[in-house]
């Protein structure tokens, strides 16, 4: 089955009811965004919903893919303590794309991570988009420490596997963009953020992988944008695929910039 879903989306925590309470209500147009990808996911009937995290046992040199019977989140870190919301895993597809890496010589290696607790990368998105999806499989993947087009490549391999499995899939990049906006940013102020994330908001806009590829990582470093490799990553997935992007939303009130995009396929 093709790629039925594919979109960018933030993982703020302060999205969750339990972890943002009031603040909530300073993300409104950022969670209105939600229900509308939440709507679009849910008429795309997926069975596999993929989420490219920027968080987590991130590894310098090689990518991953969880690989676990079930997975959890845990908000305890953000003071949410109550019960935690579990998904079911798709070890085929994980095992193999992992086979279908192992036999290429041209792509970076990645690993099957086991570790059943995932980061807030992968369940924010995992939380918001699937609350009418009770069976859905969730396969996440990992970045790693490498350029962006290391991250491209290796989207477009994980693409090729994606669009032969036979489960309908959908690809979610989890990706906040600059956290020095202002000067209440959780990593401080940069006089470069708002001008980082109105460039790669408009190579998102126009579908141009190679100038969101070709970002200065020196820049989106200093900018603090945890969102670049994940949309690299992304965009190496989508490569090939008749996809149009369409910009949702943007905001930062708390200082880190939050894209919502989706993309419209055919």
């Amino acid at each position: 089955m093709p790629i039925v879903f594919s979109a960018i989306a933030s993982h703020s925590p302060l999205l969750l009811e339990r972890v943002g309470k009031s603040n909530r209500r300073r993300l409104k147009t950022t969670l209105e965004s939600y229900a509308e990808l939440e709507r679009l996911l849910y008429a795309a009937k997926p069975e596999t919903l993929a989420v490219i995290s920027p968080h987590g046992d991130v590894l310098p040199d090689v990518f991953s893919i969880g690989l676990a019977h079930r997975f959890t989140a845990d908000f305890s870190a953000f003071g949410d303590f109550s019960a935690q919301p579990e998904w079911r895993a798709d070890p085929v597809t994980a095992q193999s794309l992992r086979t279908a890496d192992e036999s290429s010589r041209q792509v970076q290696p990645h690993i099957l991570g086991t570790q059943r607790t995932l980061d807030h990368g992968i369940t924010v998105p995992a939380v918001l988009l699937t609350p009418h999806l009770p069976s859905i499989a969730l396969l996440p993947f990992r970045t790693a420490g490498l350029a962006a087009t290391a991250h491209w490549r290796f989207g477009q391999h994980i693409g090729s596997g994606l669009r032969t499995s036979p489960r309908r899939v959908a690809v979610i990049a989890s990706a906040d963009l600059s956290h020095r906006l202002s000067k209440t940013s959780p990593a401080g102020f940069s006089p470069q953020a708002a001008a980082f994330d109105r460039q790669l908001l408009e190579y998102v806009r126009r579908g141009d992988a190679a100038s969101v590829i070709g970002l200065d990582p020196a820049l989106a470093a200093a900018v603090a944008c945890c969102g670049h490799l994940p949309i690299a990553f992304l965009l190496g997935i989508l490569d090939g695929m008749n996809v149009t992007p369409s910009i949702l939303s943007y905001e930062g009130p708390f200082g880190v910039g939050h894209l919502m995009a989706a993309y419209r396929f055919g």
